[in-house]
């Protein structure tokens, strides 16, 4: 993609060029040379793109209490498909949010959004109840440890408020679905990938990212809800995924692409271990996560690659967190410093949001649909929102509000 120029985007604000004054601004060498600089992240702009986000779930959240799965800025229109564990990882979205800067609302939303996952749950041939999401065959496993996540968040964070009834409801579904997830532990370290409602037939394999997200489960159950029981579990599961998703992709004709997917929900998990302070794994959690990073950025050459990575912001900051908890400054400093550099690029994908005039798509747009504000898309010449894009991007964000401008 050719740089988006200084001097272009002054032409464009005055009208349409001439060929011959485009072509004179990329004439200079400098341009070329230093590219675009976008604005310096601050706390005050992560603040902003942060509430236009909320802003944009809540207004994206149907009268049931899912979400609307995308929308074309340009054109309004919707896609018809949709993904069920992108639903959860919205929902877990707006948790994330309510807990970040608690309003009705976002409470409101959060409560919908649980009720209707809790509203569509059966029974399972594997034993038990668990949610399962309408006119889908089966239950994929991302999609309930994003559920716990969201429980946990909403327990974490106003678990004291609660009625006694309402506390033993959402802690009775937090404990329904870790069970679930524990019906589905494989002895290789992964969780199966996928469960049939009807047959109860379990897929024999995982996925890198339900692996990570049922882990993050785990350390969370167990470092914040007493769930020591976990622990053997947890402890067993992370030598074996790391040879499975890190040393294994990294041999000759090994699959990166299995260790791009495990990357932010490994190293969230890890950072949840660290935090614990659990002796077992520590020194190979702390090697792992900032292995990891080091593969994401210099040979998966994060800062360059195209597309939406506010994923992978999520590990960075996960890491960045082990790093400080290990005393290792140089570490931390390349781990901020990608993390800011990433950020700068993704907030001109924002509509409406503080960067939006570094991105002449979304400046030069003369119409968007109603309340599409604080809507992220996936590249600079992309109209389309997904609400995955949203919510990874708005946990991106929040992380680093809270770590890198305390």
């Amino acid at each position: 993609m050719l740089p988006i120029l200084c001097a272009s985007l002054t032409l464009l604000a005055q009208g349409e060029p001439t060929l011959e004054s485009t072509m004179h601004s990329y004439a200079a060498p400098t341009p070329w040379q230093t590219k675009q600089r976008f604005p310096e992240v601050t706390k005050g702009s992560l603040a902003q793109a942060i509430e236009l986000a909320r802003a944009y779930l809540l207004n994206h959240q149907t009268p049931d209490g899912n979400f609307i799965y995308s929308i074309n800025l340009a054109t309004g229109k919707t896609k018809g498909k949709d993904n069920q564990v992108r639903q959860a990882g919205a929902l877990w979205g707006i948790a994330l949010l309510n807990r970040y800067r608690f309003n009705e609302p976002t409470r409101q939303a959060l409560l919908n959004g649980i009720n209707f996952f809790a509203e569509n749950m059966q029974e399972v041939p594997t034993g038990g109840r668990c949610i399962t999401y309408p006119e889908m065959p089966s239950i994929r496993t991302g999609t309930v440890a994003l559920f716990c996540l969201s429980l946990m968040e909403l327990l974490e964070s106003q678990g004291k408020y609660m009625s006694e009834t309402d506390h033993a409801k959402y802690q009775g579904l937090l404990d329904t679905h870790i069970a679930y997830l524990q019906a589905q532990e494989l002895a290789n370290g992964s969780w199966s990938e996928e469960c049939d409602i009807k047959t109860g037939f379990q897929v024999p394999v995982g996925s890198p990212y339900f692996d990570g997200e049922a882990l993050l489960v785990y350390c969370r159950a167990a470092h914040s809800f007493g769930r020591a029981d976990l622990l053997p579990r947890i402890n067993d599961a992370i030598p074996k995924l790391i040879q499975q998703y890190c040393v294994d992709c990294w041999k000759p004709g090994g699959d990166t692409d299995l260790t791009k997917g495990f990357y932010q929900w490994a190293c969230m998990a890890f950072a949840e271990y660290t935090d614990a302070n659990w002796p077992e794994q520590r020194a190979l959690v702390r090697d792992s996560a900032l292995s990891l990073s080091w593969w994401l950025i210099f040979d998966n050459d994060l800062v360059h690659r195209q597309g939406n990575t506010g994923y992978a912001i999520e590990g960075l900051i996960a890491a960045w967190r082990i790093a400080q908890t290990h005393a290792l400054p140089e570490e931390q400093k390349i781990l901020k410093e990608t993390a800011l550099t990433v950020m700068s690029r993704l907030m001109p994908l924002q509509f409406q949001g503080p960067f939006m005039q570094f991105n002449p798509v979304l400046s030069n747009l003369t119409t968007a649909p109603p309340l599409s504000e604080g809507g992220i898309t996936n590249s600079l010449d992309d109209l389309e929102v997904r609400i995955d894009t949203v919510q990874h991007q708005t946990h991106a964000m929040l992380l680093m509000h809270k770590y890198l401008f305390p």
